[in-house]
């Protein structure tokens, strides 16, 4: 762990000395030093990784621990999640809300849109009304 907070600290020294430097050789050495370092953090959670299944008796719960600290998986979301979805009147609520409300914010965001163009609504529907629509999605 030493080792990372001695690279973050040179890291850092080097990013400093190139931004108050004019010197383009300062930049090269801060970015070869940027690259070579996160090769060297990506090769030791490899092995770090590597090591965790090789020791363990559950090869496949390891894996599925590994790939949920790597992707931040939050299990309490989930179960927040499950929850409302069982929950059939908060998503009847829920829909309810959405589709209620869609057609003003759109009628509002094209609004904005067009207001910026100084092109009023039933103008842009006129001027688009007669474009040939070559896609149908059902």
């Amino acid at each position: 762990m030493s080792g990372i907070k001695i690279s973050c600290i040179t890291k850092r020294n080097l990013y400093v000395r190139y931004r108050d430097s004019k010197d383009l050789s300062h930049k090269d050495h801060y970015k070869k030093y940027c690259k070579i370092l996160s090769s060297v953090i990506r090769d030791a959670k490899k092995l770090y990784y590597d090591s965790l299944i090789k020791k363990s008796t559950n090869k496949v719960k390891v894996t599925w621990y590994i790939v949920k600290t790597l992707t931040h998986d939050n299990h309490n979301a989930k179960k927040s999640i499950t929850r409302d979805i069982n929950n059939t009147q908060k998503i009847a609520e829920a829909f309810n809300q959405y589709f209620s409300t869609i057609a003003e914010q759109l009628i509002k965001e094209s609004t904005k849109e067009n207001s910026n163009k100084g092109i009023d609504p039933l103008t842009y529907l006129r001027l688009n009304i007669n474009k040939p629509n070559n896609t149908l999605k059902l």
